[in-house]
């Protein structure tokens, strides 16, 4: 039942996505949505201590998008909070988002309103192609994966950023350096870029999952 979603509830969802290293906590959630007046909402909370300073300088007073929060359950009040006054549902590509929540140990009630209100987009989207588009093989990036939401942004007439590849290394060397010279204002200009990128591409995943998944929807 969780895999059905109607055209009202995908254009109304809010879409989040985490960034983060393999086999660590994610640093980042980020959430796209658009009100019921059409205007754009778009946060990225930080919620790594060493990304502090990295993110106040992206902040939303400096024309970014990015708030310092001092926990992942922090941010998540805040995500479902909205979710619940507004009546919205959640919406990620896949389950990394949903293993994400568990695995941090948040409180019950944060817990079940993320469980509750989260839909994946993935096999809503997948679903889709295989009934309208059964002959169309997508090309398998360097993993080996070809369901990837590159993959349909590209196949849904959704420009593809350069920008979008993988996260882990640009946190990796935007927290190394941090850590060596005391705060993002005193790292490499390329090291601010690859943070930069980071924030697009954060932001690039949860505009795409929701072109993708209306999309699928509007059928």
């Amino acid at each position: 039942m969780k895999q059905r979603i109607s055209l009202k509830e995908a254009t109304r969802a809010m879409y989040v996505d985490f960034e983060g290293v393999m086999d660590a906590a994610p640093v980042l959630l980020g959430a796209f949505w658009v009100d019921d007046a059409q205007d754009e909402h778009f946060v990225q909370y930080v919620f790594d201590q060493t990304l502090e300073s990295a993110a106040r300088a992206k902040s939303i007073d400096d024309d970014g998008a990015c708030v310092y929060v001092g926990s992942l359950h922090e941010a998540l009040a805040e995500l479902c909070e909205t979710a619940e006054q507004e009546d919205r549902l959640l919406v990620e590509w896949s389950v990394r988002e949903e293993d994400a929540v568990r695995e941090a140990h948040v409180d019950g009630r944060l817990q079940r309103c993320f469980s509750e209100r989260v839909r994946n987009a993935l096999p809503i989207a997948r679903r889709w192609k295989n009934r309208l588009h059964p002959g169309f093989v997508f090309p398998r990036d360097k993993r080996g994966k070809s369901n990837t939401l590159r993959n349909f942004m590209s196949f849904t007439g959704m420009p593809v950023p350069s920008y979008l590849a993988p996260a882990a290394s640009r946190i990796r060397e935007v927290t190394r350096q941090i850590e060596k010279r005391g705060s993002y204002d005193a790292i490499t200009p390329v090291a601010k870029a690859k943070w930069t990128k980071l924030l697009n591409h954060n932001e690039w995943d949860c505009r795409g999952t929701r072109h993708v998944l209306i999309a699928a929807c509007d059928i």
